[in-house]
C-alpha cells in the first residue's frame, strides 16, 4: 500500500510540473492535453498535491537530474510579468537527490507573438537567457566507439556550469530559425565512492580525450526548425555547432546534429485525433569534426544506451551511457495507448550505433533493443512509465520514471 501511495504521489508531482512549466513552440510528445477526468475518492488527494507543486510564486518541484542520479526535490521560484505584447517569465530552482546529485538553474524567458505575418496563431518569438550548474558525482564511462564492453566500465565525477542565450524566430507557418551562444565550464574529478574504478585508472588522455584537462568552451550554434502541429505532429531541429576551446589546448571541434520526431494518431473521431493512442517515430544523426591536432572531449560526446544526459531514451536494452562517440545515428519507434482510466501500455523498438568517424556510421552493425511496459495517465498526459528493455544481449534493463521522455 505504501508503494502504491508513493507511486501516485510521484505521478501527481510529475503532472504538476508539466502544467506549471509548459513548453513553448510545437510539441511532438504524445502527452497532449485532454478534458479533465474525475478520479473519484483520489481526486481530493490529487488536488492537494497539485496545489503544493503549483503554488505561486514559490512551490516544490521534482525532476530527474541525470540518469542514475535519482529524482531531485527542491524549491522553484516563478515570476511572470506581461508587458504589452511581450511576456517575461523568470524561474529559479534548485534540486538535490539522495545520491548527492544536484542542479541549480535560473532562466529568463522573453516571448512575443511572431513578427512575421506568414506564421500561424500560437507561434512566438522566444529568447531564453539562462545559467545552471550541475553536480554529477558518479557517471559511467565504458570507453569510446561501438565495440566497448561491459568490462570497460569506469566512473568519473563532473561539475558543469553553463550560461548563455538561445533565440527562436518563426519565419513562416511551420518553419523557424534560431541560434545559441553560451559559455561552458566543465570540471572532471575522481569519484569519491568506494568500490568503483576511476576512469583515470583505466583510461588515458589518448583513449579518453579531455580526461587530463578541461578548458572552458564558447559554444556557438545555428539551427533550422521545421515543424507541423495539426492534425499530425512533426518537430525537428537541424543545426551546426562550434565548440571553441578558450585555452587553445586542442579540444575545439564542429558538430552537425539533425533530430526529427513525428507523431501519428491512428484513431480519429469527429475529425479530431485520439491523442491517447499514438505512434511516435524519431530519427537522430550527429557527426563531429575536429581539425588538425584537435580532438573531441569524451565528456562532450553524446551517448547511446538507456537514457542520455538529457534523460531522453536511446537504446533502452542497454545500460545508461553504454556507448559513446563523436558520431552517432539512432532510430526509434514507440506506441502509447491509454487502456482504462489512468492506466495505459507502451511498446518500443530502438536501433542505432556510435562511431569514431562519420564515415563508419553507415547502416550496418546496428545495436537493437525492444521492450514494453505500463504507463499512468493524468489529465491526458503520460506522467509515469515502467518498462523493460531487452534485445541488447546484455541482460534485462528495467526503467521507472516520472518524466515525459519520448
Amino acid at each position: 500500500m505504501r508503494r502504491l501511495c508513493a507511486l501516485w504521489l510521484l505521478c501527481v508531482c510529475a503532472f504538476a510540473q508539466t502544467t506549471q512549466n509548459p513548453t513553448q513552440g510545437p510539441t511532438i510528445s504524445p502527452q497532449v492535453q485532454k478534458p479533465q477526468e474525475n478520479l473519484g475518492p483520489l481526486q481530493s488527494f490529487k488536488d492537494a498535491i497539485t496545489k503544493l507543486f503549483t503554488a505561486k510564486p514559490v512551490h516544490l518541484t521534482a525532476k530527474s537530474i541525470v540518469p542514475g542520479g535519482g529524482f531531485g526535490l527542491g524549491p522553484v521560484y516563478t515570476w511572470n510579468h506581461p508587458a504589452g505584447e511581450w511576456n517575461r517569465t523568470f524561474t529559479a530552482d534548485g534540486v538535490a537527490s539522495t545520491r548527492a546529485f544536484w542542479l541549480a538553474e535560473a532562466k529568463l524567458r522573453l516571448t512575443h507573438p511572431a513578427f512575421s505575418s506568414s506564421t500561424s496563431a500560437g507561434d512566438s518569438f522566444v529568447v531564453d537567457l539562462y545559467g545552471r550548474t550541475l553536480e554529477m558525482p558518479l557517471l559511467p564511462f565504458y570507453g569510446l566507439g561501438p565495440n566497448t564492453t561491459q568490462a570497460g566500465l569506469s566512473d568519473y565525477a563532473e561539475r558543469e556550469t553553463v550560461a548563455g542565450v538561445t533565440i527562436l524566430n518563426p519565419i513562416t507557418s511551420g518553419f523557424g530559425i534560431g541560434g545559441t551562444v553560451e559559455e561552458m565550464w566543465p570540471q572532471l574529478s575522481r569519484p569519491d565512492r568506494h568500490g568503483v574504478i576511476a576512469a583515470n585508472d583505466l583510461y588515458s588522455e589518448t583513449s579518453a580525450p579531455g580526461l587530463s584537462t578541461q578548458p572552458s568552451f564558447t559554444h556557438l550554434g545555428f539551427f533550422l526548425h521545421p515543424y507541423h502541429r495539426y492534425p499530425f505532429e512533426f518537430d525537428s531541429q537541424i543545426g551546426y555547432h562550434y565548440f571553441h576551446d578558450n585555452k587553445g589546448s586542442g579540444y575545439s571541434f564542429h558538430r552537425f546534429r539533425a533530430d526529427a520526431r513525428y507523431n501519428f494518431y491512428p484513431v480519429f473521431h469527429g475529425g479530431q485525433p485520439h491523442r491517447d493512442n499514438v505512434l511516435s517515430i524519431r530519427g537522430l544523426l550527429e557527426t563531429s569534426y575536429a581539425r588538425g591536432p584537435n580532438r573531441v572531449p569524451f565528456y562532450l560526446d553524446d551517448t547511446l544506451g538507456g537514457s542520455d544526459m538529457q534523460s531522453q531514451p536511446t537504446l533502452r536494452g542497454f545500460r545508461d551511457f553504454r556507448f559513446r562517440g563523436p558520431d552517432l545515428i539512432l532510430f526509434q519507434t514507440e506506441y502509447d495507448k491509454r487502456l482504462y482510466s489512468a492506466l495505459g501500455m507502451m511498446a518500443f523498438y530502438d536501433t542505432g550505433k556510435v562511431a569514431l568517424r562519420a564515415g563508419d556510421l553507415g547502416f550496418g552493425n546496428f545495436r537493437h533493443s525492444f521492450g514494453a511496459g505500463g504507463t499512468v495517465w493524468l489529465e491526458g498526459r503520460v506522467v509515469f512509465r515502467a518498462y523493460v528493455g531487452l534485445g541488447g544481449g546484455e541482460g534485462v534493463h528495467p526503467y521507472f520514471g516520472i518524466m515525459n521522455v519520448f
